[in-house]
């Protein structure tokens, strides 16, 4: 790619030139959109696209839909004192640390199946009254 500037220059693979002077713009990474119920889009795929790259995007998508229903009951309850994160993607390490880069310290539970115990502690509960 070129910029209209004189003298001409060429852009790295993953740069955009200005088109008021030679001067780098860099390129969008990967985003992944997945409105609720919507399809799911996938922008600034590029020739050094990776899978890693994409699981990212992914991640961070997720995120941000998790951060605006935080954000939504946080208008309700407050802010949130203690963040406990709980599930198979507890595990995984990027997307701890994905969230943690949007919500601050977390506590990873060392509980196994936190739902499913907890909709059983319920139903127990629910059961005795």
């Amino acid at each position: 790619m070129r910029c209209s500037a004189s003298p001409p220059c060429v852009a790295p693979s993953r740069h955009q030139w200005s088109a008021t002077a030679c001067q780098p713009v860099v390129m969008p990474e990967i985003r992944v959109s997945a409105p609720a119920f919507g399809s799911l889009d996938i922008f600034g795929v590029t020739e050094d696209a990776s899978p890693a790259r994409l699981w990212r995007a992914a991640l961070e998508a997720v995120t941000d839909q998790a951060a605006e229903i935080h954000d939504a009951m946080s208008t309700v309850s407050g802010a949130h004192r203690t963040l406990v994160v709980t599930g198979g993607w507890s595990r995984s390490a990027g997307f701890v640390a994905v969230k943690r880069r949007r919500f601050g310290d977390l506590v990873l539970s060392d509980v196994e199946e936190a739902g499913a115990r907890g909709a059983a502690l319920f139903a127990a509960r629910a059961a005795a009254a």
